[in-house]
């Protein structure tokens, strides 16, 4: 995990690139616009650095935890800090998928600090059963959503699927979605909130067990009642000495060295020191500003510049845009 120094080289490129002109161009990634089915021999695939695509623990379902990850998207800021505070009260961990762009760097030190995980961005497909994260060593293993698709093999590199969550509605219709907020209709109580959460976990609770994701935005839980819902789901399932809250790296560093839900012991997590000075950053050229607990980068982080050592080039003008 980087200190949150290389966090800003790591994370701004998740909402960048989608407003650069052209389009980035990877010349070392071979793209498919079919789906591919690996193959995979479990022989020559075998854990920690190796995992087939459909593989399981070799645990008894009844001895593996369950594990549920929840994560959220976008920039952390002083409009969204005091939901994840509520949700880091029943002793979640989450994973902030986050973005430079308006970024409290400030603020993602801190949930750093307190044993949450920063990553950045990923789509992926409806598998049932569910399935557990595997390695690329053979190959993308799920169905090609958005093309292009990557093709080929990526020894080591570990992904964790998207699911698509069930929503039912009151007319009888069911929708598909992989993130809870592009969900419709969007429940508009705390009962039809935890309703919704609650059977979409069971298909993995009552099944294989595979680790159970929570894809969101803080401004789907800004609705008090959705928010409700969402907390008392939290309470329901972690009444079960089964169910562990944890970290997407939680859940890797298990595949690689599985054990029953009694043994697991969550990674050992080491922060930086505590951010006792905030640098706030103001870039009046570009009408940026960041908060930061390093100092101030001469020049506004961008794409060629990601720890602003140079000026940036071809920053787009993002107000024309709306």
């Amino acid at each position: 995990m980087a200190p949150v120094r290389s966090v800003i080289a790591l994370l701004f490129f998740c909402c960048v690139f989608k407003y650069t002109e052209p389009a980035p161009q990877y010349d070392d990634y071979v793209y498919s616009d079919e789906d591919q089915t690996p193959v995979c021999d479990e022989s020559n695939c075998k854990l920690p650095q190796c995992s087939c695509f459909l593989a399981q623990p070799k645990v008894s379902v009844p001895d593996r935890p369950q594990f549920l990850m929840i994560t959220f998207d976008d920039a952390i800021t002083v409009a969204n800090i005091e939901t994840y505070k509520k949700i880091a009260a029943k002793k979640v961990p989450m994973t902030f998928f986050v973005c430079h762009e308006y970024n409290d760097y400030s603020l993602t030190q801190k949930l750093y600090n307190e044993g949450h995980e920063i990553a950045v961005h990923s789509i992926r497909s409806y598998m049932d059963p569910p399935i557990w994260p595997y390695t690329l060593d053979h190959g993308y293993g799920q169905d090609c959503q958005i093309e292009p698709c990557p093709k080929g093999n990526f020894e080591g590199l570990w992904e964790v699927p998207m699911i698509q969550y069930h929503r039912w509605s009151k007319e009888g219709g069911d929708f598909f979605c992989s993130m809870l907020d592009a969900c419709t209709p969007q429940p508009d109580t705390a009962a039809d909130t935890k309703d919704f959460l609650m059977k979409n976990f069971l298909r993995h609770y009552k099944s294989n067990k595979a680790p159970f994701p929570i894809f969101l935005h803080e401004a789907w839980l800004r609705n008090n009642a959705r928010l409700q819902g969402f907390l008392q789901f939290l309470d329901e399932v972690l009444k079960n000495p089964d169910v562990i809250a944890a970290t997407l790296r939680d859940v890797v560093e298990y595949i690689r060295n599985p054990t029953t839900y009694r043994e697991f012991k969550p990674y050992k997590h080491s922060p930086p020191k505590s951010c006792n000075k905030v640098e706030i950053c103001n870039y009046k050229e570009l009408s940026r500003f960041m908060k930061s607990c390093v100092m101030c980068p001469k020049y506004y982080p961008w794409v060629g510049s990601p720890l602003g050592k140079v000026p940036p080039k071809n920053f787009p003008n993002f107000e024309s845009l709306f």
